[in-house]
């Protein structure tokens, strides 16, 4: 065994293996994937408790973020995706409206991740979808009346 294997095996500490030590002890904003799908997986074995842990740290690295000037239309679709894995659809709505704000067009990424699968018909998100769907429409239609002079 290597030293990293024998450290992370067989032990739990407060619900989360200890494979994800090294990325609770990180407060990097990069590892939040890593805990949204540790999150989704707790929450698909009935394991709130353990979710909601995860989850509320997800909040504290966004909001950390935020505070080092970070806010960006991406960061704001993660907020979204933490709230809609705490089933906060208020606040979904709100992330995504913010995210679209500023410029994210992720149509595709409501569609397909599966963190938005349960969601698929929640009126806050199908109003996002709609809002992208016409934007991109209408960005089509500039496209195609470009007339660059050369």
């Amino acid at each position: 065994y290597s030293s990293r294997r024998r450290n992370t095996r067989y032990i739990s500490v407060t619900g989360v293996q200890t494979c994800a030590l090294p990325i609770l002890a990180s407060t990097s904003y990069d590892n939040m994937l890593v805990l949204k799908m540790l999150a989704l997986a707790y929450r698909r074995l009935d394991r709130n408790e353990e979710a909601e842990e995860l989850l509320d740290f997800c909040i504290d690295l966004v909001e950390s973020a935020y505070d080092n000037g970070w806010a960006t239309p991406e960061l704001y679709v993660r907020l979204a995706e933490v709230y809609a894995l705490k089933n906060d659809m208020q606040k979904v709505a709100e992330n995504l409206e913010t995210a679209f704000e500023k410029g994210w067009r992720g149509l595709t990424k409501l569609e397909y991740d599966i963190f938005w699968q349960d969601h698929q018909d929640d009126p806050g998100v199908n109003r996002i979808k709609v809002l992208i769907f016409d934007d991109l429409k209408a960005q089509k239609g500039r496209l195609r009346d470009f007339n660059p002079v050369i």
